[in-house]
């Protein structure tokens, strides 16, 4: 009786989990709330390749984003510290270098010549 009694509070606590972490076959919300994404979706649930290949075009337009980016071009120096000693009081290991970085391909931007 001894044993009885705890052994029965772990089968109902066992299942009163697993109802818990049971899955509902409701539709997640980010499906459900994009329209383009379930149009895009074939039976297999895999994305349809043009529709994908259409959006994938589209982002690769430049926008007002690389106008931001240009804002960049020029020689950098920069130092790098970093701690690898777990103790908050140590000094930290520093790295320096520079960087050259300008537009191309019309707006991307591309970063040459990092030397330590």
């Amino acid at each position: 009786m001894k044993t009885f009694m705890p052994s029965l509070a772990v089968l109902f606590a066992t299942l009163i989990a697993l109802s818990s972490f049971a899955q509902s076959p409701a539709a997640s919300p980010a499906t459900a709330s994009s329209p383009s994404a379930a149009q895009a979706a074939t039976a297999g649930g895999q994305p349809n390749p043009q529709e994908m290949m259409k959006q994938m075009m589209e982002f690769s337009k430049l926008n007002e984003n690389h106008k931001l980016l240009s804002g960049l071009d020029g020689n950098w120096n920069y130092t790098i510290k970093f701690w690898m000693n777990p103790d908050p009081n140590a000094k930290p290991q520093e790295s320096k270098g520079t960087a050259t970085r300008k537009n191309v391909m019309g707006g991307s931007l591309r970063r040459d010549g990092c030397v330590r």
